[in-house]
């Protein structure tokens, strides 16, 4: 039998309620959360929006509370009629990256602090299946776990000012994709042709929590033929 309540109520906003879970991140948890929100949303007519994190998820309501007790008490109840967690439809993306140093900045140096050829490298990253955790930060940008532990690496101490659209790298146990040009302080391996959010798109994001991702490593002529494919709009990433 599940525990009651696996998570802390806080009262950020009064038209904000924070769900914290005590857990550390992992596919379990991440079906749980994703159950969970999928029920709030059904069954509470007073949300506006929820956003979800690691091991959270952000209560975004219609009009300010004037005392959370009644909707904690609501959220406890609805927690406590659910029968299983279970894994959400997903899709399965596949996402093409060129790894060559033209788009690789931090390849090589990262290779150095940790102790692997660039080659291997390559093989460890694109050879992993990741999970979509959640989207943020930027719109469009995958937190993604997954990553084999060889790769762990601390996000650099100086961030760079100027990080490429679509460029793949790695933070901490991380590894993620920037949807669109920004400063970041995560180390940069890869760049893919794809774009990953179009905000006229009636889903702006083409991955959603739940679904997995996996990289397939492309030369730099498939990357400057994908580039163009994608500016004619006749390309679509493959996922099954």
């Amino acid at each position: 039998m599940k525990p009651l309540l696996p998570f802390s109520f806080f009262q950020l906003h009064p038209k904000a309620l924070l769900l914290q879970w005590k857990q550390e991140p992992s596919d379990h948890l991440l079906n749980e959360i994703l159950t969970v929100k999928s029920e709030l949303s059904s069954n509470l007519k007073e949300i506006h929006g929820i956003t979800q994190g690691y091991q959270s998820l952000l209560i975004l309501l219609k009009k300010p509370l004037v005392s959370s007790k009644k909707l904690q008490k609501k959220i406890t109840t609805i927690y406590a009629g659910i029968n299983r967690f279970e894994s959400p439809q997903s899709k399965h993306w596949t996402l093409p990256v060129c790894y060559d140093s033209a788009f690789g900045n931090d390849l090589h140096t990262l290779s150095k602090q940790l102790e692997i050829d660039s080659t291997t490298l390559i093989e460890f990253h694109s050879g992993s299946l990741y999970r979509v955790q959640f989207i943020g930060f930027l719109p469009g940008f995958l937190y993604l776990n997954g990553l084999p532990k060889a790769l762990n690496a601390e996000r650099k101490s100086i961030p760079s000012p100027k990080v490429q659209a679509g460029a793949v790298a790695i933070g901490g146990a991380q590894t993620g994709i920037y949807p669109i040009e920004s400063p970041g302080g995560w180390h940069i391996i890869g760049n893919t042709p794809v774009n990953l959010f179009n905000p006229e798109a009636k889903s702006p994001c083409f991955a959603q929590s739940g679904d997995h991702v996996t990289f397939e490593p492309i030369s730099q002529k498939e990357y400057t033929q994908i580039k163009k494919a994608v500016a004619k709009g006749t390309y679509s990433l493959k996922y099954d």
